[in-house]
Parts: C-alpha cells; structure tokens; sequence
C-alpha cells in the first residue's frame, strides 16, 4: 500500500499521508519489521476493504484537470501506444474453485480470508477493465504504471487478446544487467559482472555464500543495490571479492543517497524496456500487441520471436546478452 502511496505521491507526502491514514483509523500496520527480510505490513482496515466502486466525477473542472494530466502523462506515441493496447486486453473466466487456489495456494488460511482475498481478485480485474489506462509515471524510476501491474500473476496470466492467450518475454537477472549497463558507460570494468548477470548472477553468489538462489537474489535486490547496506556480510564479501570494481560503484552511489543506485537501475530499466524497445515495436509493427510489466513484455504467441530477437538486439547494443525467459500462458 505504501508503495502504491509513493507512485502517487512524492516520498515525503507519502509519508505524511500514511500517518494521517493511520491516525483517522483507515489503514492499519501489522509493526513486525524484521532488518533484511521483511518492511512493516500496511493495509486498509476491514472497513474499507469492502467492494469499491468508480463513481463519475461531477464536478467539470476536476473532469478537466484530471484529463489534461492524463493528456500529459502520455504525450509520448509509445505511451498513447501502450495504452491503446491495454484497452485489448479481457479476461478467461475463473471459476471459484481456482480463484480459490489463487487466493490461498497453501491451504492455511481461515475462509474469512480466503473469500476477502478472493473478492480483492475479482475487484481488481474489474477495476482494470473498466479503466483499462496508464495510471502514473513515476518520477522515481520513471517506471510505467497500469492496472495489469498491480494485478496478481497467477490472474494476469488468463489475460486474453482478441480470443488468444499471451506469452511474457522476462529479462532474467534484469536490475543486476541494468548495473552492468551503467558500469560499462561509466568506463568502469564489469566484464565479469556482466558475465556472471548473463548466466545467472544470483545462483553465481547464492552458491559463493552458502544460499539458495531466491536467498540469493532476495538479498542481492533489496539489500545489497535498494537498502542503506548489504546486512549479510557473506553476500557482501563474495560480491566485492568477486567484482571489485562493480561493488566500489555501488557502495560510492549509495554513500550520500541509499536510493540513489534503485534510481538509477529503475530508470535505465524504463528506457530500454518502454522507450526502446516498445517503441521499436509501435515503429515496426503498430499493429503489434505489446504491454510492458516493468522488465518484461506481454505479447501474443505469434510475435514471440520477433520481439526475442528485437530484445537480443537492443541488448547486444548496449554490451550485453542476458537470459529471456519465455512463458506461455
């Protein structure tokens, strides 16, 4: 939720209005912050997570101030582009039986939650439809922002364009190869690195310092390049070992402004993702369907190999060939 917060608003408003929130009793906070593995868990309290609804705007000013933002937000072809793409997109039908492995795939929770969670699903997938738009570029990252992002993976895989199921194209390891992109423009050396990312950076570390690759990965991403320090030492110690120079790089960005680094990666990630290769897509083949969820692309089955070798070609301009991994849906 708070992350929800910040797209919207500027960190220190953020901020600001999550302790009004609090304090007027509209969101809660679960206040277990465990360093390295988990952030404090903020949510709507259950009298506010009821069904919501859109309700038109009746004032026509606002209608006009709101439109004129939009208008601005998406002043870019490839945005407008996106955007009209997104209006493709529906949904395959769910049943309520797998709705409900969705909501709970473990099996713990009390029915209560079950059918809470279940109706949050449902409620999201509408919410979508009927406003099938880019809600916010961020000024963060300049990540896009839009309603098949916020929606769970196991629901967004039913997504459906003109009758036909989707394939994502994910770009494997994709904030490590972001930071072998920067390094390599900055003149700093990242041959291994970048080697390593195009591999499989986080198995290369897990393995080095005792982990799993998730362990590895969980660590790498939001300790060691989006927090103030890397709190396991052991990750810490194999990366400077094994890239010197790439590790100094890191450890020099994050000295006066720890969000420096997820900035920058963040922001590399949109301009190759969105503003490339997106926009190579919209040049070549505009009818094409294409909806970027931050480092990797949704596309349809039969473009699958044209937007592979057009990945592989922007990424081999910038000195770089990491994984892709395809999914079918």
């Amino acid at each position: 939720m708070l992350e929800y917060l910040r797209v919207l608003l500027k960190d220190k408003m953020a901020d600001r209005a999550k302790s009004i929130l609090i304090k007027l009793g509209v969101v809660e906070c679960d206040n277990q912050f465990i360093r390295g593995e988990k952030a404090f868990g903020y949510r709507l309290n259950p009298a506010w997570r009821r069904p919501h609804h859109l309700i038109e705007i009746p004032d026509p000013e606002l209608v006009e101030i709101v439109e004129k933002r939009h208008h601005k937000l998406i002043r870019r072809p490839v945005c407008r582009w996106i955007e009209k793409n997104l209006g493709r997109v529906s949904f395959a039908p769910i049943s309520g039986e797998e709705m409900r492995s969705i909501a709970d795939p473990v099996r713990l929770q009390t029915k209560a939650k079950i059918e809470e969670r279940m109706a949050a699903y449902r409620q999201q997938m509408d919410l979508f439809l009927a406003d099938p738009t880019i809600w916010e570029i961020d000024e963060f990252g300049k990540r896009v922002h839009h309603g098949l992002c916020s929606i769970k993976k196991e629901i967004r895989k039913r997504g459906l364009v003109d009758g036909q199921s989707l394939a994502e194209i994910d770009v494997r390891c994709c904030q490590p190869v972001m930071l072998a992109i920067v390094c390599q423009e900055r003149g700093i050396e990242a041959g291994e690195y970048a080697k390593a990312c195009e591999d499989d950076l986080y198995k290369y570390v897990g393995e080095r310092a005792g982990l799993s690759r998730n362990e590895a990965k969980d660590v790498i991403i939001k300790q060691l390049f989006y927090d103030r320090e890397c709190w396991n030492k052991a990750v810490d110690r194999v990366f400077a070992a094994e890239f010197p120079e790439v590790h100094a790089f890191i450890m020099n960005t994050k000295k006066k402004d720890w969000k420096k680094l997820c900035r920058l990666l963040q922001k590399r990630e949109s301009k190759i993702v969105v503003h490339t290769v997106c926009e190579r897509f919209r040049q070549e083949r505009p009818e094409m369907f294409c909806v970027p969820i931050y480092d990797s692309v949704m596309v349809l089955p039969a473009d699958v190999s044209y937007a592979v070798d057009v990945l592989r070609d922007e990424f081999q301009r910038l000195g770089v060939a990491p994984g892709l991994t395809i999914t079918h849906y």
